[in-house]
């Protein structure tokens, strides 16, 4: 009777261990765009008040077949968007932050998006890069082709 009662004492107290460990919520995950914000405002020359876009995918998989339909088809809706606001930095200040995840998807983006660019100078256009060093070198020098500066730095856990 008593080994009874100790195994049952002890399964129960695992379970309200359990319990009390699946009770307590698990902190959320930082959106992205919140990420990318916190390392805009920290890079000095960027700062508050940079646009922010993010460029994510469902998971690295479908970061890759984005990166396959655009190199196939052409730009993405994100390319055009981000075109857009990267042509402003011919005529007035522009400071955007660019990143996510997938930094091959980034880069495809980014690298998209000034070949739609029409103005040969963006001197007004600061751009940080948010992802791995090995996809910044090759944004860099587009960037610093149209003489808008370039800023790098890895996306934060």
């Amino acid at each position: 009777m008593k080994s009874v009662r100790g195994r049952i004492a002890l399964v129960v107290g695992v379970a309200l261990v359990l319990s009390a460990c699946a009770g307590q919520p698990e902190e959320p995950e930082e959106p992205l765009e919140e990420k990318l914000r916190r390392v805009g405002n920290a890079t000095p020359g960027l700062g508050p008040g940079s646009a922010v876009m993010a460029v994510d995918a469902e998971d690295e998989n479908a970061s890759w077949m984005l990166v396959a339909k655009a190199r196939g088809e052409g730009p993405s809706l994100d390319s055009r968007m981000l075109a857009q606001a990267l042509s402003q930095g011919a005529t007035a200040h522009v400071r955007i932050v660019v990143g996510g995840p997938y930094g091959g998807l980034t880069r495809q983006v980014v690298l998209d998006a000034f070949d739609l660019v029409k103005e040969p100078e963006l001197p007004y256009l600061t751009l940080l890069f948010v992802g791995p060093a090995r996809q910044a070198r090759d944004v860099k020098p587009v960037v610093e082709a149209v003489r808008a500066r370039f800023h790098h730095a890895e996306l934060p856990e």
